[in-house]
Formats: structure tokens, sequence, C-alpha cells
């Protein structure tokens, strides 16, 4: 590819180079110095931790002598000087396990440091220098190819032959070049990958088939749906079959999570497998949600029919199962956390967060303006189920929140769902774009980096056995509990003013206990092993349970409306064009800004979260992604309770037994 640049644009592109050159220069040299005085504090760190460390490996040693001695003036046996000596050996090993693992640490903190200040330097290369030389590559690509085109139509009159010649010529030029793809050969690219991946997915489709045909029935009956059997699952589904229609279901523990997991299971499996749907639309979490809705809405389960309907109701809503999901999902995505992490976000990044979050609801507030809806509706149903998090750690405990209020949980979850899916969808979209920016302006990007300085960290190796996981559950329980005490009895609505819900107040004591570090590590990697096995293997039996008690299939729809789509659209506008205008000032990169601190939070949870990273190519920032989703998402809560406060529900908001 020749060089066709005039004289006056190769001098004004070599003044751009040099100048980038300069500010790479200055800025390295500034980082040189950042980084000098970092290494500084860091060695002091170190050495006032070994000077810790040795002092208190003396006080030990000396607690140690001091009890001997004490012993052999009373004429102590053996094995009592003996078990002395084990239990300081004990502690004089857990000290220096204590201080190996700050050195471990400190060595990250320094890597950290290291790593962030050659990406720096790297980007402003990038930047400054590199993008001139794709800008050049640009221009000459362009230019050649306007040549070459002009050049193939005065030689070649046949259409067809023309159209192909420019086909290969355009190709070969494109592969001439380093920095720059033309947009045409990015499409091209992607949609053959699209069509590899849709050719495999016809051949294992079809290899699927042809394996099935040649079953046999032993083959067939011991297929396995959720690691269980076919035919086992089957009798399992005949049981309640026959249960349902002899009316022996009763409304008690057993039968309503039964029910609910049988429906699950199948559902689960089916809507898991379906591309598109997986992908964009919840999979196999809003899929079971819409089985259990469907069942209600054509008459399978109806409300009052003293059997199924009652006996999900019972163990789903009066004995409280989804407290005890919504329990777990907050205390262990507040506690699993690392401390370093949250301590991080409470600078920067949290002010990223909220500038998302306030653009986010201006926009929202101009389409309302321009659409005519009130400012009640904007805030509970759609600010509310868009910075949620998610489902089971956003939208069930704020519809408890409602219910509290007056509100009917029915009618406010049906429609915060339909909006929550949208604005999940629409946030997919968006980072797709936001990562095409990311590309297009190389000045807006990290590469994945969000920050000058990464977080690493190391903790004492421990393993979490059925002790602690039991006592985990009973923490989880106790803090429940303290949290429904600050509601109830304590921080009560005429004390302080304001009805401030348990949920909220978990969020708050979690938060404490995280910060002050006061938890033992084998119950949260306990809380970690509750918090796997009921997001994890509950979920759909719990969207079942939300589709069959509390989603109105006609609300529902009727949320997906041109006016919902258009507000919801903003929200998104909002919350990822927020964090990139303070990026730059707050020291971060715009598309991972607007990546983790906006669409993690306008996206369903941490599902959403991981969709939205993954179209953005960005899977490394999941750490933020979490402290957005789970911990800005959970503050969300507290502001539900002021804003349901706020704004009593008229009688179409309430349960049908409260109008009159």
């Amino acid at each position: 590819m020749k060089l066709v640049l005039t004289e006056d644009e190769i001098n004004r592109f070599d003044l751009r180079k040099a100048r980038g050159q300069t500010k790479v220069d200055k800025t390295k040299e500034k980082l040189r110095k950042y980084e000098e005085r970092q290494m500084l504090l860091l060695e002091k760190q170190i050495g006032k931790a070994k000077i810790s460390h040795e002092k208190s490996m003396i006080k030990l040693n000396e607690k140690r002598s001091q009890q001997i001695i004490k012993l052999n003036n009373k004429n102590a046996s053996e094995q009592m000087i003996a078990g002395i000596n084990a239990y300081f050996d004990n502690r004089i090993k857990d000290k220096e396990e204590d201080f190996d693992i700050l050195n471990q640490n400190f060595s990250l903190a320094k890597e950290d440091l290291i790593n962030g200040v050659a990406d720096t330097n790297s980007n402003n290369i990038r930047i400054y220098v590199e993008s001139v030389e794709t800008k050049i590559e640009k221009i000459t690509f362009k230019r050649n190819w306007k040549q070459i085109k002009a050049e193939l139509e005065e030689s070649i009159q046949d259409k067809k032959i023309l159209k192909e010649e420019k086909r290969i010529r355009f190709e070969q030029l494109s592969h001439e070049t380093k920095l720059y793809t033309p947009l045409s050969i990015k499409w091209k690219n992607y949609w053959e990958s699209v069509g590899v991946k849709w050719s495999l997915w016809k051949m294992n489709t079809k290899l699927s088939l042809i394996k099935c045909k040649n079953y046999s029935f032993k083959e067939w009956i011991t297929i396995k749906i959720w690691t269980i059997p076919m035919w086992m699952y089957l009798t399992f589904a005949g049981i309640l079959t026959a249960s349902i229609l002899t009316d022996t279901v009763e409304a008690n523990m057993i039968y309503g999570p039964a029910i609910l997991l049988i429906i699950a299971i199948i559902s689960g499996a089916i809507f898991s497998k379906i591309p598109i749907w997986k992908k964009y639309f919840g999979g196999a979490v809003m899929g079971s949600m819409f089985v259990g809705a469907f069942l209600v809405y054509f008459g399978v389960f109806y409300k009052g029919d003293n059997g199924v309907y009652d006996s999900v109701a019972m163990w789903f809503k009066n004995q409280d199962f989804l407290s005890l999901y919504i329990s777990v999902l907050l205390v262990g995505a507040v506690l699993l956390i690392p401390r370093k992490m949250i301590i991080k976000a409470t600078g920067g990044f949290f002010i990223l967060i909220i500038a998302g979050t306030a653009l986010g609801l201006l926009f929202g507030l101009l389409g309302s303006l321009i659409t005519g809806m009130d400012m009640k509706e904007l805030i509970l149903y759609y600010a509310l189920p868009i910075l949620a998090d998610g489902n089971g750690g956003g939208i069930q405990p704020i519809g408890a929140i409602a219910g509290k209020f007056g509100y009917s949980e029915e009618l406010w979850i049906s429609r915060a769902l339909a909006i929550s899916t949208l604005a999940s969808i629409m946030s997919v979209v968006a980072a797709a774009i936001v990562n095409g920016i990311g590309k297009s302006k190389p000045s807006l990007s990290g590469d994945g980096k969000l920050m000058l300085r990464d977080i690493h960290t190391v903790d004492r190796t421990s393993k979490a056995n059925d002790r602690n996981i039991a006592a985990s559950l009973l923490m989880i329980f106790m803090i429940y509990i303290l949290s429904d005490l600050f509601e109830k009895a304590i921080f009560t609505e005429d004390r302080i003013g304001l009805l401030i819900p348990n949920f909220a107040w978990m969020i708050v004591i979690c938060l404490v206990l995280n910060l002050c570090n006061i938890v033992p590590r084998e119950m949260k990697l306990g809380a970690e092993k509750i918090n796997k096995f009921i997001s994890k293997q509950t979920t759909w039996l719990l969207m079942v349970g939300v589709g069959i008690i509390y989603i109105n299939l006609e609300e529902f729809i009727k949320a997906l409306n041109g006016e919902a789509i258009f507000i919801t659209m903003l929200f998104v506008i909002g919350a990822t064009i927020g964090p990139m205008l303070l990026a730059k000032p707050l020291k971060f990169n715009a598309v991972e800004s607007a990546v983790s601190a906006g669409l993690c939070m306008t996206a369903q949870g941490g599902s959403g979260a991981i969709a939205v990273l993954g179209t953005s190519e960005r899977m490394e920032l999941m750490p933020f992604g979490q402290i957005t989703c789970r911990i800005a998402g959970s503050v969300v809560l507290i502001f539900a309770a002021i804003a349901f406060a706020q704004y009593p529900p008229v009688d179409s908001e309430m349960p049908q037994f409260l109008v009159y």
C-alpha cells in the first residue's frame, strides 16, 4: 500500500506525533516519580509490619518463658508443660503465617503498582502516538482504494467482472493494513464467525438427533436431566400428578418445593438450551418464571383451588422461603467481596456509579416530561427495577418492601420484572456499542483496565467443613433477626420518621462486618457455599414460584409498551454516559467505567453483569461489576423504602382484599 499523503499532511501528522511523544515522555516521568513515592510508602509499611511482627514474637516467647517458670515453680507435670509449649508453638505458627500472607500482599501491591505504571505508559503510547499512525493508515487505505476503484471502472466494462475484481482488490488492500481494518471487513468477519457457530450448532444438533434415533428403550429412560435419570424424573412427576388428581396435596414444607422443583427442572433444562433466549432474554431463569405464570394464566393452577396453588403459596410466601433466599444472597454478596475492593470502591468508583445513576435518572426524568409520565411512576416502576440487583437480590426484596407500604406485591413485581428484563436486554446491546466506541477511539479505552492500579490480594488458606457451613447459616439467620430487630424495635418509623426495612439493614450490618474484618475466614467460606447452593440450585425453583405467586401476565405484557421502551432506553443511555463523563478526572478509563459502573447497574443482577461484560469483551472487570450490581444495587433497597414512603398507594396498586 503506497503512501498518498500530501506534504502538508505529512508535516501535520509528524507534528502531532511529536507532540504526542512529548506528552508520553512527560507522563512517563510523572509516573516514574509516582512509582518511586508509592514504593517508598510500601517499603515503610513493610518495615513497620516487620518490626511489629518481631515485637509480637518476642512477647510470645517471653510469655512462654514466664508460663514455664511458673509451672516449674509449682512442680507441674511434663504433660502440662508440653501442652503449654504446644499452645505457644501454634500461636507462633499462626503469627508467622499471618506475616507471610502480609508479605505476599505487599508483593502483590508492588506488582500491581509496577504493572499499573507500565500499562498506563503503554496506553499513553497507544493514545498519543499509535492513534496518529492508525489515522495515517486509514487515510492512506481510503485514498488507495478510491484510486484502485477508479482504475478498475475505467478498464472493466462488464459489471459482474468489475464487482468481483473490486471485491478481490479490496480484500487484498485490507490485508496490507496493520493498524486499520475497514468496517465492511469487520462486519464480514463477524458474520463468518456467526456462520461457523451456526454450522457447528446444526452439526451437533444433527449428531444428537442421529444418536437419539438409535437409542434403545433403556438408553432413553436413563438420559439424565438435572443429573436425574429420565425414568426417575418421570416417576417423580407421576407421583406428583397422582397426588394432584386425588386431591391429597397439602399446604406444607414438603409439597410446595416438590411441586416447584418438578416444574423448574424441565422448564430450566429447556430454556437454558435455546440459543437467542439464553443470551438475551434471561435463559432458564426468565423461562422458568414464564412457565409458572402461564400455568396460572391458563388455569392449570389457580388461586383458591385449595391444592397446588395454596401449597406453593404456603411454603413460598407464608413460610417465607423467599426471605431465606434473599438473605443468603445479600449476606453472601457483601461478605464475600474482598475488604480491599470495598475500600477502593468507597472512593472514585462509587462516584462513577453515582454519576451513572444520577444521569440515568435525569434522562428518565426528561423522558417522563416528554411522555407526560408522573414522577411516582418513574421512580417506583422504572428507577427501582432498573437500578435494583436483579431478581433475587433486588426486585424480590423491593416487592416485599412495597407490600409493607400497602402496595400489591403481585402488581409491582409483574411490572418491575418486565422493565428489568427490558433494561437488561438494552444494557447488553449498549455494551456492544460501547465496545465498538473503545475500538474506534483508543483514548477512551483501557483495553480492559479500569484504573492505574489493579487490586490483588491473598488471604489465609482455609477450608469450610460441614460445621462451618452450619455456623454460617446460623450467622445469616442472626443477621436477619438483628435487622428485623432494628426495623421493628430500635429504629422504628415512629422514632426516626422513616421505615427502613430489614433487608436494607442487612446490607448495612454486612458492610460493617466486612470492613471490620471480624467474621472468621471459615465462616465466610461457609456462607459462600450456602450462597452458591441457594443461588445456583434453587433459582429456577424460585422463579417458577415467582411466576405462580407474583406474576400477572396481563400486567407484565401491559408494561412492555412504547413508552416503557423509550423511558428504559433513556435510563440505560444516561447510566452509560454518566461514568464516562467523570472517568478522566477520577483517573479511570471511560469505556471500562461505562461498562462496570453503568451498564452492570442497569443489567439484571449478576447474570446480567456477566452478559454485559462478555459482550463488551471485558470479563476482567467482574469484581467491579459485582460491586456495582451487588453492593450498589443493594443500597437501592434503602432508597426504595424512602420512595414507597413518599408515594402512598392508590386503590389500583393495593392488594384486592384491601380495596373496598
